[in-house]
Parts: structure tokens; sequence; C-alpha cells
């Protein structure tokens, strides 16, 4: 999935999108300020840049792929300054869901303590965000100007996708 520059989006959302989903899992734990968060942000660019793909992410957006690595620089920078890690998971990657079951699964998950769900938008705009919570509308935590989508417009103008629903869980390291 690519992201378009559209109506305030970057191509970097797939970034902010992590950073913003990780600073939501662990605020039972943890305030993460703004500079932290700038710090994050800039582990997952020096990343990027040292494999090479920083360019392209800028470029192009962040592929699903690039989500994994984004996670894992951001968990390893996490159990270094502050003990608390992240796993991250695809619950709904291959499972036969109606867009009601992914919705109310994305409900579900963003009511969970220490937990966040990111998810990629497409149809009007292709961009990861992050949900805050589930009403008549999801709710979002973006980077971007996007602050809610109503349920009626899925599938007619936003699509979610079951394949990019991540959970991102956050505990404290023993």
């Amino acid at each position: 999935m690519t992201a378009v520059i559209s109506q305030g989006f970057t191509y970097l959302c797939g970034c902010f999108a992590s950073v913003i989903s990780t600073t939501k899992a662990i605020s039972g734990f943890k305030h993460l300020s703004k500079e932290y968060q700038r710090e994050l942000l800039n582990a997952i660019y020096i990343n990027l840049e040292n494999c090479g793909k920083l360019l392209s992410v800028h470029l192009t957006g962040t592929e699903n792929s690039l989500l994994k690595m984004y996670f894992i620089c951001i968990d390893e920078k996490l159990k270094i300054d502050f003990d608390i890690s992240i796993k991250v998971s695809r619950p709904l990657l291959r499972k036969k869901l109606s867009v009601d079951e992914v919705i109310n699964q994305i409900k579900q998950y963003s009511e969970m303590p220490d937990t966040a769900v990111l998810i990629g938008l497409e149809g009007k705009y292709s961009h990861w965000t992050t949900v805050d919570k589930v009403m008549s509308s999801i709710k979002l935590l973006d980077s971007g100007s996007i602050k809610q989508i109503p349920i009626r417009n899925i599938p007619q103008i936003h699509q979610i996708s079951k394949n990019d629903v991540y959970v991102i869980k956050a505990r404290v390291c023993k």
C-alpha cells in the first residue's frame, strides 16, 4: 500500500502512524513527549536510510513489509529507554470477514487496554492511520487531516483491508 500526497497527507504516514499507534498503546505505562516521538521517527528514518529505503518511502510510501521494520526499530528503542516492549500482530490476515465484522474486530481491539490499532485506508485515500475509538464513525489519531470515517462511508468511499489491520500491544519487560 502506498500513500498519496493529497489533502495534507504525506508519503510518510506509515512512519507517523507507527509512532502514533505505539504512543497510544504504551500510554498506560509511559507518556511519550513530542520530543521522544520525534526521536522514534528519527530512529525509523535512520533505519530506512541505512537499508537504502528512505528515498523510496519518501517518494512512494510504506508497504506492509516496512511496517514490521518500523515496529522492530521502535520496540528496540523502547526496551532500552523504558523497559517497555510492543508486540505487533495482524490478527485479521487471511480470515474471511465481512466489512461489518472487520469494523467490529477493530472496535474490540481498540477497546483493549495497552493496545492500539493501526489501519490502512484505500479508496478515496491510500493512507496509514491510527484508530482512537469506534462508534458511529471510526475516530482517528491521524498525522493528516482525517479525524474520523463515518461507518456508512465504508466501503463506498473508504476501504479498510483486513490485511492492513495491525494490533499493537504494549507490556513492561520482565
